[in-house]
């Protein structure tokens, strides 16, 4: 299916938010980057603002969709190996190259007014996290499931802020070993069931 305008341009602030930074791109950029005329562009958007919001839409939907079969491919379809394994998606991500840290917190740092619609979109996406992470743990049978969410969220948002400041192998490693303590705090390991020794016959028939 072909890309729309709208959608191209999407895109195309997105990479150049990734890679330089919100505050470093703006809708000249954006405009030439994508090939449109200034008049195409606030046929779409009123302002750098609403693209924001609308890349920041774009980013979380995209994070919803990609994730989750991520966890499924390294960990299988068991919760808890899916929650454990988070962790070991964040160190591949912290290792990527162009990593930049997490868009959300950025913006959210540039735009920190509770009522403005940048702000807003910051705020469900985390929403949205907790809320993910709340139903994993569930499945995963986890005593508090909102409470454990909360604070995995935590420890995911702090190594996602410490790796613009620190070593990210390092980082991941702290946040890697906090994350499964917290695992093991909240969700008991699963029961490993151990079938019982059937006899045929007499007791010397064990194994036949």
């Amino acid at each position: 299916m072909a890309q729309s305008t709208r959608e191209r341009l999407i895109q195309v602030a997105h990479d150049l938010i990734m890679k330089h930074g919100l505050a470093a791109v703006g809708v000249e950029q954006v405009i030439g980057r994508a090939g449109v005329s200034k008049t195409t562009f606030y046929n779409h958007f009123e302002s750098k603002e609403d693209l924001i919001v609308q890349v920041m839409k774009w980013r979380d939907q995209w994070m919803r969709e990609t994730v989750r079969p991520l966890l499924r491919e390294r960990a299988g379809d068991a919760p808890r190996a899916q929650l454990l394994a988070v962790f070991d998606l964040l160190d591949e991500v912290f290792g990527s190259h162009g990593f930049g840290g997490c868009i959300f917190i950025r913006a959210s740092g540039l735009y920190p007014m509770p009522h403005d619609p940048v702000h807003l979109v910051t705020a469900q996406h985390k929403r949205n996290v907790v809320a993910w992470i709340r139903e994993l743990a569930a499945y995963a049978g986890a005593r508090d499931p909102a409470a454990f969410a909360d604070e995995m969220a935590i420890v995911i948002a702090g190594a996602y802020a410490l790796s613009q400041m620190d070593s990210t192998k390092h980082v991941a490693a702290i946040a890697k070993r906090l994350g499964n303590e917290l695992i093991d705090r909240h969700i008991p390991q699963p029961r490993v069931s151990v079938r019982p020794l059937h006899r045929r016959g007499n007791a010397n028939a064990i194994g036949k």
